[in-house]
């Protein structure tokens, strides 16, 4: 499911804060998704559920633990 601009949710990965833009719950509609929009990757699995971010998304660096 495509994320509305609303919909702010954010991981913590690789020492930055990336705004998710997508989460699905399999690995195929994940997969279906990056097909269509080449602009999306998978930025972490918890679980079932595959959470995509923006490649181009550069992240808010994290100076603290």
């Amino acid at each position: 499911m495509k994320l509305r601009d609303e919909q702010m949710l954010y991981v913590r990965s690789m020492g930055k804060i990336l705004r998710i833009t997508a989460v699905f719950m399999t690995d195929e509609d994940a997969n279906a998704y990056m097909a269509r929009n080449k602009d999306e990757a998978v930025i972490a699995v918890f679980g079932s559920m595959v959470l995509l971010a923006n490649v181009h998304d550069r992240g808010i660096k994290v100076t603290k633990p």
